[in-house]
């Protein structure tokens, strides 16, 4: 990797009262692209300091089980990472598209928010970003970096 990919760890979901799950921005310096990810939609303030970036990857829905609150906050929090950003590209974490959910916790679970009316508030509010949702494997081509 050298001097060309960058990786630097962010705070990220607490996991339980004492430890706090990394999220990540990775920049590569010869193309001036970066991305960032975050696997439950507990982003760190300092983002706004790290924008823009080319792609974000993070929930865009929520997963909540009662009592505990909740696992993934992506509904809640997504228009904030895209506020602090300024994705071009904006792709989902867990339960952000073709996911199934079986067995006893299903029916504990609280799901809030999804992919067709993020689209919608990302066309009015932020329509620089774009919101990808390709399937399992799929593999995408984004273009070009972001001119600073």
């Amino acid at each position: 990797m050298g001097d060309r990919l960058t990786i630097q760890a962010l705070p990220g979901a607490a996991i339980g009262p004492f430890v706090t799950e990394n999220g990540y921005l990775l920049q590569d310096q010869q193309e001036h692209t970066s991305l960032y990810y975050e696997p439950h939609g507990f982003p760190a303030p300092e983002l706004a300091a790290i924008a823009p970036v080319d792609v974000a990857i993070t929930p865009i829905v929520s997963l909540t089980l009662p009592l505990l609150g909740p696992l993934i906050q992506g509904h809640k929090t997504v228009l904030d990472v895209v506020k602090m950003l300024q994705p071009k590209f904006l792709l989902p974490t867990a339960a952000g598209g073709d996911v199934t959910f079986e067995g006893l916790l299903l029916t504990l679970l609280k799901p809030e928010g999804g992919v067709e009316e993020l689209r919608s508030t990302l066309q009015h509010h932020y329509p620089t970003t774009k919101l990808l949702t390709p399937k399992p494997g799929e593999r995408m081509q984004l273009a070009g970096p972001i001119q600073a």
